[in-house]
């Protein structure tokens, strides 16, 4: 099976920081695959992995 999207919710919820930090280099190689689009409440790792990010919330400063 070879996905073009890979829909990751809260892949590292739970996890301490080095696990979280192997689970997300593992997502980063499957980049050259497919696309993924990874919800996530943690701003820090979104920012470090993603290249583009979507806010969603009520109340939102635009």
């Amino acid at each position: 099976m070879k996905p073009d999207l890979l829909l990751v919710d809260e892949p590292t919820s739970a996890l301490d920081n080095i696990i979280a930090y192997d689970v997300m280099k593992l997502l980063i190689k499957l980049l050259d695959k497919c696309a993924i689009l990874l919800i996530t409440h943690d701003l820090d790792m979104a920012s470090w992995c993603s290249d583009k990010i979507i806010r969603l919330e009520e109340n939102a400063k635009k």
